[in-house]
């Protein structure tokens, strides 16, 4: 596994001290050469190719390497570095260390695409009101990463938005509450009672088409 900068650059996290004044509050951080003159000099800049995030570009021994903010921040705070930090709200001063946590690649991948997804639901004019649900042959299903994750659809945009909490859940724990749509439990029940009434009539339609199918072969024979 390969290294992360951080970590090469500052194997004890307190040599951080020797470079920025890090207000962790605001999530600011400054230059400590310029801090200590009376100067506040605040660094870091746009990483587009990182969701926007800041990075900060630190020399040391005449070697020059671009680091995430937050990750410094967290670095700095709690003097360990996990395999990915996450912001949890997008707020104003979103890298002050209470909105920062330890996480996994695999929760941010979600949070990524949930941005995503609310970016190009601003700009589609479908009358669908959620996300990750699509309509097909009169019913309903839950997709996920292209995928669709159930082997049966639904005959409201409710129960289909469930059944995707519930793979969720299940899929990313507690990490996902925030990620999923909330739906009435009253709604579900009263849903749920329609949706079986549906399946019984469809198992009857099938049982009945077979038959009718197997008579119609019998009779060829």
């Amino acid at each position: 596994m390969k290294e992360d900068k951080l970590k090469v650059l500052f194997p004890d996290y307190k040599e951080i001290f020797n470079y920025f004044y890090i207000d962790f509050e605001t999530g600011k951080i400054y230059d400590k050469k310029f801090w200590d003159r009376g100067y506040q000099k605040e660094v870091g800049r746009p990483a587009p190719s990182k969701g926007n995030y800041r990075r900060i570009s630190i020399t040391k021994n005449g070697k020059s390497k671009d680091v995430l903010a937050h990750r410094l921040i967290y670095y700095a705070y709690y003097g360990e570095l996990p395999t990915s930090v996450d912001h949890i709200k997008e707020i104003q001063n979103k890298d002050a260390i209470f909105n920062l946590r330890a996480s996994n690649g695999k929760l941010n991948r979600l949070k990524e695409q949930k941005s995503k997804r609310r970016k190009k639901s601003k700009k589609s004019k479908s009358s669908n009101k959620y996300v990750g649900i699509k309509k097909r042959y009169s019913y309903w299903w839950p997709f996920y990463k292209n995928k669709f994750i159930s082997d049966k659809g639904f005959i409201t945009e409710e129960l289909a938005v469930n059944c995707r909490n519930e793979f969720l859940l299940k899929e990313y724990g507690d990490y996902a509450k925030e990620n999923i749509t909330q739906i009435d439990n009253n709604i579900l029940l009263e849903h749920k009672k329609l949706q079986q009434i549906e399946e019984q009539k469809m198992s009857y339609i099938n049982k009945h088409l077979f038959l009718k199918v197997k008579e119609q072969i019998k009779n060829e024979m």
